[in-house]
């Protein structure tokens, strides 16, 4: 198996490599149930293919277990979208490791997650904010 890098990793997630299992539904409109205006019935947990860096891992959500070669991963933080002007990114963990995706954002297009792959680590930070006296 190949050294887990930045570069490996990114390169196995962005050709469409990477599986994870997901609980399937399956929805009737046609017959209400529970105050519903539709029947929703469980298809079961399934294994899907992530299709690369374009399937929505910005919104994932923190329990979903992507399947690598080195292990599993899962989102741990992610920013940018309407409101947040052009950032865009979201940082993975593997193991006991950090990489951060690069993006951008257009209110018109939505957000691409097509920059680098970064190794982070978690830094903690303190800031000071001012708020109004009461």
């Amino acid at each position: 198996m190949t050294e887990l890098t930045a570069s490996a990793l990114d390169e196995f997630i962005s050709e469409g490599n990477s599986t994870f299992e997901q609980e399937d539904f399956e929805y009737d409109w046609d017959t209400p149930s529970n105050g519903r205006s539709y029947t929703k019935t469980s298809l079961g947990v399934q294994t899907h293919t992530l299709n690369g860096w374009e399937d929505d891992i910005h919104s994932s959500d923190r329990e979903t277990k992507y399947h690598t070669p080195w292990g599993d991963f899962h989102v741990v933080e992610t920013f940018g979208g309407e409101g947040e002007g052009d950032q865009y990114w979201a940082v993975i963990k593997l193991g006991d490791r950090y990489f951060r995706k690069e993006g951008w954002y257009a209110s018109h297009d939505g957000g691409y997650l097509d920059g680098d792959l970064f190794e982070v680590e978690p830094v903690e930070k303190t800031i000071t904010v001012y708020e109004v006296k009461r």
